[in-house]
């Protein structure tokens, strides 16, 4: 299978596979270009998501996107996939 960027597949998640694809896109990603990553560490790496997750409204704005809505379920959702980084093996 032909390595496809994250960046190339982000915008098309709409399920499940989609999102493990795109999992599995990033990891790659890292693996093959560190270098080219912002965040090295999983402190930097989640410091950034934090961030962005405060301000993701200003993200869509100022690139004139639709401003995603997300139902409580989804934030759980979020926070149990988080939570499972740190546990799951």
């Amino acid at each position: 299978m032909k390595n496809i960027r994250p960046e190339e597949l982000a915008d098309n998640v709409q399920s499940k596979a989609d999102f493990l694809l795109f999992l599995d896109s990033l990891i790659q990603d890292f693996n093959i270009n560190k270098a080219e990553w912002e965040n090295k560490n999983i402190n930097d790496y989640l410091l950034s998501i934090e961030i962005f997750t405060e301000y993701f409204e200003n993200y869509y704005k100022n690139n004139s996107l639709p401003i995603p809505q997300v139902d409580a379920q989804a934030w759980r959702l979020f926070a149990d996939i988080l939570m499972a980084g740190k546990i799951y093996e």
